[in-house]
């Protein structure tokens, strides 16, 4: 801590209690994405024949809302890296050596991320051989499966959290709300996964 922020610090504390907070550069990533990302879900105002979500555009959505995050933090943002995985978040530590922060991968198919060589399974070989070993997990899920799609995920990664320094997961879900047969977007809601513990974050309504 500097000298003005010492003298701030101080001057705070003569007129309330006040405590440091900090937050780790991959926490804030996730939590600048969700609101890129959140540009290019449709808008229910677009009418339901323009608002759902589909194939064509989810990958382009994924990726450009990653690399738009990781510039607008100033970190590097690398696809098909560190053993093809979608997208990985580095900075340069203060010995110049690439300092590895967030493992990402996207599913459309949330039902696909289970199983040897799958999204999870990579996400989480990758987070145990870096230094700095959290993960970040997307897809999309049916409203009436939120609840047991987490646990699922939640069982996976605390099942193999058994390091003194578990990786983190942050697992983000897109709502769907099928109706007349259009999977609509509904909101966002992100759960994160470190050692025997969970964090739900306040959803992201659409």
């Amino acid at each position: 801590m500097n000298l003005h922020n010492i003298e701030l610090f101080r001057k705070i504390q003569k007129v309330s209690t006040v405590n440091k907070k900090t937050h780790t550069v991959d926490f804030l990533f996730v939590l600048f994405f969700r609101e890129q990302y959140r540009i290019y879900l449709p808008h229910p105002s677009l009418g339901k024949e323009n608002y759902a979500s589909t194939m064509s555009n989810w990958t382009y959505s994924c990726s450009h809302a990653i690399f738009q995050t990781a510039r607008i933090m100033n970190l590097n943002c690398t696809f098909e890296a560190k053993g093809k995985r979608d997208a990985v978040i580095s900075q340069l530590d203060k010995y110049g050596n690439v300092e590895i922060l967030l493992a990402i991968e996207w599913e459309n198919n949330y039902k696909d991320i289970f199983g040897p060589g799958k999204e999870l399974e990579k996400l989480w070989k990758t987070s145990t051989n870096e230094k700095r070993p959290n993960a970040m997990l997307l897809t999309y899920v049916p409203s009436e499966e939120l609840g047991s799609y987490a646990q699922e995920v939640i069982k996976y990664w605390q099942s193999n959290s058994e390091s003194k320094f578990p990786a983190k997961l942050y697992l983000i879900m897109i709502e769907l709300s099928k109706k007349t047969g259009v999977n609509l977007t509904k909101s966002i809601h992100t759960v994160e996964i470190e050692g025997s513990e969970c964090f739900y974050w306040e959803e992201l309504v659409m």
